[in-house]
C-alpha cells in the first residue's frame, strides 16, 4: 500500500497532530493509506487515466471485510507512489503480513531484503489501527504501553496484541479512547506486521 510517511500523517481536515509520543513517531498501518492517491483530482474525475484505472481495480480487489487495501504488482504501486508523491514527496510503500490477513488477500511475492520490518500494529481487521487513538492519544493512561513501543512507535512482539486490546477495551469503558467496533474482542484484534519496502 501507499502510506504517508510517519512525520507526515496528518490529515489537516481531522488531525491536529502526527501521532507522536517524544521522538518516536507512529509508522504502522494507520497512516493515511492511499490518500494522497485518492485525492481531489480522482474524485473530480481529471486524474491520469493509468491512475484511475489502477484505483478502480484496486478498489474492486479490496471489497473483503479487513478495511486494508492492497496490491500485489510492484510496478503498478510504484506508479501509485509517484502519482501520490507529485507535488512533495511524503509517502512510502508499506508492506503488511498477518495471519487474519493471509487467510483474505493474495500473498505478495517480494526479493529477498526489499522490505524492512518496522514492528507489529494492533489491528482488529475491518476496524483500522488501535495504537494511534490509544497509547499515542491518551500516553498518560496508557503509561505502561510507552515503554514498549519500538522505534518505530510499533509492538516489538505479537504477543503483546492481545494485551495492548485489553488495555484498549478498558480506556474505552473509562471514556478514554472511542469505540471501536470489535476492538475489546482479543481474539478479533489482528498483529500485522508492518514494513517499509525500499523501491
Amino acid at each position: 500500500m501507499v502510506a504517508r510517511l510517519p512525520h507526515h500523517n496528518i490529515d489537516p481536515m481531522l488531525q491536529v497532530r502526527v501521532p507522536r509520543i517524544g521522538a518516536t513517531t507512529y509508522a504502522g498501518i494507520g497512516r493515511l493509506p492511499w490518500f494522497d492517491v485518492r485525492d481531489e483530482d480522482y474524485y473530480r474525475g481529471v486524474a491520469p487515466p493509468d491512475v484511475a484505472r489502477l484505483l478502480r481495480r484496486l478498489a474492486d480487489a479490496n471489497t473483503d471485510v479487513s478495511g486494508i487495501d492492497l496490491w500485489p504488482d510492484p510496478a503498478d504501486v510504484r506508479r501509485l507512489l509517484a502519482y501520490a508523491d507529485r507535488a512533495s514527496p511524503r509517502n512510502e510503500v508499506v508492506a503488511v503480513r498477518s495471519p487474519g490477513l493471509f487467510d483474505l488477500k493474495a500473498a505478495v511475492d517480494v526479493e529477498a531484503g526489499r522490505i524492512e520490518w518496522l514492528g507489529w500494529d494492533a489491528v482488529p481487521l475491518g476496524v483500522g489501527s488501535l495504537l494511534p487513538g490509544g497509547v499515542y492519544e491518551s500516553p498518560a493512561y496508557y503509561a505502561d504501553w510507552v515503554p514498549r513501543l519500538n522505534p518505530h512507535g510499533l509492538l516489538p512482539d505479537p504477543a503483546l496484541v492481545p494485551a495492548y486490546a485489553t488495555t484498549y477495551r478498558r480506556a474505552v469503558a473509562d471514556g478514554v479512547s472511542e469505540p471501536r467496533s470489535d476492538a475489546g474482542d482479543d481474539e478479533a484484534c489482528d498483529a500485522v506486521e508492518v514494513g517499509r519496502v525500499l523501491v
